[in-house]
């Protein structure tokens, strides 16, 4: 994190935020997975539960068609979605490898496809849905939409230049802002989206 930031970040954090009340309107939540994402998964879940002030309409997981996945969903009472309903394509079809400052070849199928999943507005039936990464465990309430209508985004220390140059080239008229807001927690509005992808056409 540059100096410029670190020092952006503290007087934010520092400064005294109003208690927030969290909208009593219904969210979906989204949570893309893999096999191996089913160890830590209840615990996540459980996160979310405890965590999230705002009535849930259904927890939808977005998997592989894999016989482990869809047990787990009936057990807990959550709805599958196979992934490849969504776009029509799997993780793997996308085939994209980037190289590494040591020229190692890194595989980032897996996590582009979860972004689009994240950002296609595809799932669920609210207008609402808190997007959550199968690792990340709620300690602690969080209010994703305020009772008069505003979403909360919480920040995060990252620092991805590329993400700022990607957005410049495709929106140049959107500002920016100089702290992050790309957490493992998200909530997105489907008619903020349907408004992205139009402009993003």
């Amino acid at each position: 994190m540059s100096q410029l930031r670190k020092i952006r970040y503290r007087l934010f954090a520092w400064r005294k935020h109003p208690a927030l009340t969290p909208s009593r309107e219904s969210i979906d939540v989204v949570i893309p997975v893999i096999a191996k994402d089913l160890q830590i998964l209840p615990l996540c879940l459980e996160g979310v539960r405890h965590c999230v002030p705002h009535p849930i309409q259904n927890i939808y997981l977005v998997a592989p068609a894999d016989d482990h996945i869809v047990s787990f969903c009936q057990q807990h009472g959550l709805q599958f979605v196979d992934e490849t309903s969504l776009f029509g394509f799997a993780p793997k079809d996308l085939d994209i490898q980037v190289h590494d400052s040591r020229g190692n070849v890194r595989d980032r199928s897996g996590w582009l496809f979860q972004q689009l999943v994240k950002l296609s507005g595809r799932v669920g039936t609210c207008r609402h849905y808190l997007c959550i990464d199968a690792d990340h465990v709620l300690i602690r309430p969080h209010t994703f939409l305020t009772s008069d209508g505003k979403t909360v985004f919480y920040m995060s220390y990252e620092e991805h230049p590329p993400y700022y140059v990607n957005i410049h080239r495709l929106l140049p008229d959107l500002p920016l802002s100089t702290l992050s807001y790309v957490d493992h927690k998200m909530l997105f509005d489907k008619e903020q989206l349907e408004r992205l992808h139009q402009a993003l056409g």
